[in-house]
Formats: structure tokens, sequence, C-alpha cells
């Protein structure tokens, strides 16, 4: 029985690893497109 729940487990621990590497790419790429639309906003202002 306690070997069917290990690959189960590395799963799920795979997945956690992957939300760490990610999470902080997805933020950084909300930041980025905030910052595209506000200096997009500011030049469409300009012009």
């Amino acid at each position: 029985m306690g070997g069917g729940e290990e690959p189960r487990f590395a799963v799920w621990g795979g997945r956690m690893n992957l939300r760490k590497q990610v999470e902080p790419l997805l933020s950084a790429a909300l930041q980025a497109s905030s910052k595209q639309r506000r200096a997009q906003r500011a030049t469409s202002r300009l012009s």
C-alpha cells in the first residue's frame, strides 16, 4: 500500500516546485503588462 502513495506524492511535490518557479514569472509579467498599459495611456495623452 505504501508503494502506491509515493509517485502521487512526487507528482504533487513537482507541482509545488513548478508553482514556486512560475508564480514569480507570472507576477513579473503582470507588472510589465500593467506598466505597458500605463505607458500607452500616457503616450496617447501626449499625442
